[in-house]
């Protein structure tokens, strides 16, 4: 839909199959209905949703120098995913009740994703945050998060949520917070670039393994308490952890590097 679609007050979308697309900006005081495989899209302009889009499918948030300002609920089963444009700022502000569903993808160098309240994430598995900044508040729990990838600038802040995660990469940018990262034995930190930072804690306990193929930092007071198996890569790679001041690394009885 290329004009511009204000779903009004006592409107309501149903989405029951394929892709729906709005191109435009507009003003959303009525509510969206995704059913479980269909795909809601805006995809443009600046647009206020005081209503609450709901159900079991997927919605996308993407386009070039957007704003989108949702203020109802969102409560989606399916996949979230903030694309926006490289190079231009975009934002995306969760205001209202928030669950985002089993993944969450962003994309976008001048991206801006934030939760003004603690958003409910029971069935969230996987971030994929490529480029931009994405800020948790504090209070946010990850219950069911399995798979973290950070591949590109910007910052992934968690607050003081602690995760436990089986698959975690990062090649790029930042990843910070006050809450301890566990990977668990049996789970595996791909780090091939960008910064840990902040005040938490990172731990791999016994079974855990951590490789380093890149430039790397701990940065901030982060601690890292190592009882796995830590390699850095040998031959034709540029790999390096700097440990700045103020940050540790713990290699445990366990441990080894």
């Amino acid at each position: 839909i290329d004009p511009v679609f204000n779903n009004q007050a006592t409107g309501t979308v149903n989405h029951n199959s394929g892709l729906l697309r709005f191109d435009r900006g507009g003003t959303d005081a009525g509510n969206y209905t995704v059913a479980s495989g269909a795909t809601l899209q805006f995809n443009g302009g600046t647009r206020s949703i005081s209503g609450n889009v709901i159900g079991a499918g997927n919605v996308s948030f993407t386009g070039s120098t957007v704003n989108y300002d949702l203020t109802g609920a969102y409560s989606i089963g399916g996949i979230t995913t903030a694309s926006f444009a490289h190079n231009v700022v975009s934002t995306l502000d969760f205001t209202g009740t928030t669950s985002l569903g089993t993944s969450y993808v962003q994309e976008g160098n001048g991206t801006t994703v934030t939760f003004q309240a603690v958003p409910t994430l029971t069935n969230l598995t996987a971030i994929n945050s490529n480029y931009g900044n994405t800020s948790f508040p504090a209070g946010t729990t990850f219950p069911a998060l399995t798979t973290l990838s950070k591949t590109q600038a910007g910052t992934l802040d968690f607050a003081n949520s602690n995760l436990n995660l089986t698959s975690y990469t990062q090649t790029a940018g930042v990843v910070t917070g006050s809450g301890t990262i566990t990977i668990p034995s049996g789970g595996t930190f791909n780090w091939g670039g960008g910064t840990l930072g902040g005040t938490g804690t990172l731990s791999t306990p016994v079974g855990a393994t951590t490789n380093i193929t890149g430039a790397t930092a701990l940065a901030n007071t982060r601690t890292w308490n190592n009882g796995g198996s830590a390699s850095p890569a040998m031959g034709g790679h540029n790999s390096s952890l700097d440990i700045a001041t103020g940050a540790l690394l713990n290699n445990l009885s366990s441990g080894v590097i």
